[in-house]
């Protein structure tokens, strides 16, 4: 009591500026811009922020009958007595918990003894029923002593664990800062500035519903804030895009022709986003983010809530339900296993940034990867099916056509056997590299039962599979070149 009394003392005694209010906050992936709100009665004015604030970032914005010259900052710290006075309370709070476990361990100690003399048989028959009786006694009431024991130790740790993250939080603001304003009249003033002690974090989830072609993509965003001060009933934007980490381009080098270069220069591929267009916009639904596209970054709005410091929250930014098709992809000379590929076809271009995507199939996670799109299309793979039975014998022989021979000939031979254990029927696409040379002496002849397509030197055979249905494929590959060349087949 002593302790509360001196604590409420020193704080009417010492002069706290006040703090202000957030009532907007932006948050981005790595950092927050906050809005507050004050009201000024009169100049100079003074409030506090909390120590996370970047006072450097700091604008002002104020009606027609209020004006700021100028305004000054200063570190302010955090009162001692302010964690002296939770670390005075823990400690008492500790003790209380080493009584309790000390009193569990007592109660324990007298329920073993009473269950070893049920154990004992060396009782009279007279007396048999009545230390039956005393012993179910003394067990009922030490197990009920010491289930209360329990609760109350309990309930002990729940507010110690609380007075731990509160001096967490109070030691984390070693300071705030003490902001004065320098003007003239009185009315609302909004304030502004930035914070990397908050930002969000998005993900997402695909469910796939086979049966009707249709999945469902789940739009998620984690919110978080470690600010030090609490954000009640505030309005809150999350912002969206495909954030830069290089604010500059590469610098220019010169461009020397040498006839012995030292590297080989290596192919850099870029993606290119198809040209964006606006979503369809739905009328407003209460609870439900609003969306604002901008030209290089979208904000959601959410409605008002409350984000407490080192808190977090999930709220889903936007459901769609593209159509799917999915495919079966073999790769025989990488893997016998048949892997399963959705393709997703949305309405509309979209923009969503990376983030990690959880992938279920059948309501069964099973994977998750890195996600981003920024057209109206994709491909994801979702694992292999294990209701496609794989048989791959790969064969790699050498040709020997006698000791002067001046030529050496290799036959790249597979046997594929497909069996379809599945209710529906299944396209499979076996696709395997074309071999390619870059030396002209080398000769490649393809062993083909089925002429297969070629796509950007991939060969893709398509093969169809009624339930229950079992094929054999073969293919293969012979390769002629001098004895006198020392060739990598690579395989």
């Amino acid at each position: 009591m002593f302790i509360i009394t001196s604590l409420c003392l020193y704080l009417l005694l010492v002069v706290q500026p006040l703090w202000a209010k957030v009532s907007q906050v932006e948050l981005y992936p790595r950092g927050a811009k906050i809005t507050g709100v004050i009201q000024v009665k009169d100049f100079p004015y003074t409030f506090t922020l909390p120590g996370t604030a970047n006072p450097e970032t700091l604008t002002f914005k104020t009606n027609s009958q209020t004006a700021i010259y100028n305004f000054s900052y200063k570190s302010s710290p955090t009162p001692p007595p302010l964690i002296a006075f939770w670390e005075q309370k823990l400690a008492g709070l500790l003790q209380k918990q080493k009584e309790l476990e000390t009193q569990i361990q007592v109660k324990e100690i007298k329920l073993n003894f009473w269950i070893k003399q049920s154990e004992k048989n060396s009782f009279k028959v007279d007396l048999l029923k009545k230390v039956a009786q005393e012993l179910e006694e003394n067990v009922l009431i030490l197990n009920k002593e010491k289930l209360l024991l329990q609760e109350k130790l309990d309930k002990l740790k729940e507010e110690i664990n609380s007075i731990q993250d509160k001096i967490k939080e109070l030691a984390a603001q070693d300071n705030s800062w003490e902001v004065k304003l320098e003007g003239q009249g009185q009315g609302t003033i909004y304030y502004t500035y930035f914070t990397p002690h908050a930002g969000w974090n998005n993900f997402y989830s695909l469910h796939n519903f086979t049966p009707k072609d249709i999945s469902s993509l789940i739009w998620q965003g984690k919110l978080w804030q470690k600010t030090g001060e609490d954000w009640q009933e505030a309005k809150i934007s999350l912002i969206s895009g495909f954030f830069s980490r290089k604010l500059e381009p590469p610098s220019l080098t010169p461009w020397i022709l040498s006839p012995f270069p030292v590297f080989q220069p290596m192919e850099m591929n870029f993606r290119k986003s198809a040209p964006l267009k606006s979503l369809d916009q739905a009328s407003p639904k209460p609870g439900v983010p609003q969306k604002k596209e901008g030209i290089f970054f979208d904000s959601y709005e959410l409605p008002q809530l409350t984000l407490k410091a080192g808190e977090e929250k999930t709220v889903t930014l936007q459901k769609f339900t593209p159509r799917v098709k999915l495919s079966y992809i073999l790769r025989p000379y990488f893997s016998s296993q048949v892997y399963v590929q959705a393709d997703l076809k949305f309405s509309n271009n979209l923009r969503l940034p990376p983030g990690k995507i959880n992938l279920f199939l059948d309501n069964v996670l099973v994977g998750s990867k890195n996600f981003s799109l920024a057209t109206n299309s994709t491909s994801l793979f979702l694992g292999n099916d294990p209701q496609i039975k794989t048989s791959v014998h790969f064969k790699k022989e050498h040709e020997k056509k006698g000791v002067f021979s001046k030529e050496h000939t290799y036959l790249y031979q597979y046997e594929i056997t497909l069996k379809n254990n599945k209710k529906k029927k299944v396209k499979i696409t076996i696709e395997d590299s074309k071999p390619i040379s870059e030396e002209k002496k080398v000769s490649i002849t393809p062993l083909f039962e089925v002429k297969p397509q070629e796509e950007k030197d991939v060969f893709k055979w398509e093969i169809n599979l009624n339930p229950q249905e079992k094929k054999t494929f073969h293919y293969g590959y012979k390769i002629s070149y001098p004895a006198d060349l020392n060739l990598d087949l690579g395989r």
